[in-house]
């Protein structure tokens, strides 16, 4: 099952980060065996280095959530240790991992830097502004 959303209805519910930047011309479309990933819109999807974050209910980031993945449609140049949030249509895709825990497959359109005026948060999820 697939879920549609958007950026917007998950603005507050999920936001992601890399630890080094990374440019568009990077982001390779995503293959299983030999055979392109498409989203449900029928267009290819890429990976970034992008880490979802773990927020508590302030809305800080507190870790990394290492059960979802993320593919954009869109490609993007990501900056190094910045917050990054979703946008346009979003498809999410719960699955059992490895370990038999819920983990989330994530695709989409693009990804933005939350804006400068939104509190910043470092690596170990302490406010810094």
């Amino acid at each position: 099952m697939k879920i549609k959303t958007t950026g917007d209805a998950m603005r507050e519910q999920i936001r992601f980060s890399a630890l080094f930047p990374q440019k568009a011309s990077e982001q390779i479309r995503v293959e299983r065996d030999g055979i392109p990933k498409l989203a449900p819109n029928g267009s290819h999807v890429h990976k970034t280095s992008l880490k979802a974050l773990r927020l508590n209910e302030n809305g800080q980031a507190v870790g990394e959530d290492r059960n979802v993945s993320l593919s954009i449609i869109d490609k993007t140049d990501i900056a190094g240790g910045k917050l990054y949030e979703l946008v346009g249509d979003v498809f999410v895709t719960p699955y059992l991992n490895n370990h038999n825990r819920l983990a989330y497959s994530i695709i989409a359109q693009s990804v933005r830097e939350v804006s400068s005026s939104a509190p910043r948060f470092n690596v170990g999820g302490q406010h810094n502004g």
